[in-house]
């Protein structure tokens, strides 16, 4: 027990000297953050080059400056439309509490230069359910049409000894040959009567 002890001591001063240690790293670096709206132009390009002129205004999903329409999370990271001077001198007006100054219109505008959709356009029916049944009935065609293109130019002909005729002279010439006299084949036939026993007749098999 006190050899159990004295490896705990020794591990937790262990790991305290490594959570110092840590701590002074970051102290030295002096980490400095600040928001992503205020990221410059030039930092944009550099880090995310897709988002052009549209302004960063959050982390959006998965940290990445895309722009997705989501319903379940709505708050993408950049906005959907680049600036433009109409759509700067609304937001000015927006940011000087001019909001009962905004018409329909120039409210339908700020949103759509913040969003390509709304709630109801991202749940309206799409219709997809039609593309996937025409994609599963092609699959079933297409699979159909190749299995018939397999039997009739692939694959060889059936073999004549498959045929009801060749299966009924192979099952009298097991009888001929009495195999399976004891339990088989050979055992349902009566030979003295030269037919087979009464029910014992094998399905499809003529009785001789």
């Amino acid at each position: 027990m006190s050899g159990q002890l004295i490896l705990r001591r020794l591990g937790n001063k262990i790991r305290w000297q490594q959570v110092r240690s840590c701590t002074a790293v970051v102290n030295l670096k002096q980490v400095q953050t600040y928001p992503m709206e205020q990221t410059s132009q030039e930092i944009k390009d550099k880090y995310y080059p897709m988002t052009g002129e549209r302004d960063i205004v959050g982390h959006g999903l998965a940290n990445e400056g895309l722009y997705v329409d989501d319903y379940e999370w709505p708050c993408s990271g950049v906005r959907f439309k680049a600036n433009t001077p109409e759509i700067l001198a609304l937001r000015e007006k927006e940011s000087n509490n001019d909001w009962g100054k905004l018409t329909l219109e120039d409210k339908k505008d700020l949103y759509r230069a913040s969003y390509a959709q709304t709630f109801e356009e991202m749940l309206a029916p799409t219709g997809e359910w039609k593309r996937q049944l025409i994609i599963f009935l092609f699959g079933c065609f297409t699979t159909q049409l190749l299995i018939w293109a397999q039997e009739d130019l692939i694959l060889p002909a059936p073999s004549a000894q498959l045929s009801e005729g060749h299966m009924e002279a192979i099952v009298q010439n097991m009888i001929n040959q009495r195999k399976g006299i004891m339990y088989g084949l050979a055992s349902r036939y009566d030979y003295s009567k030269g037919e087979y026993k009464p029910g014992m007749q094998p399905k499809g098999s003529a009785d001789k």
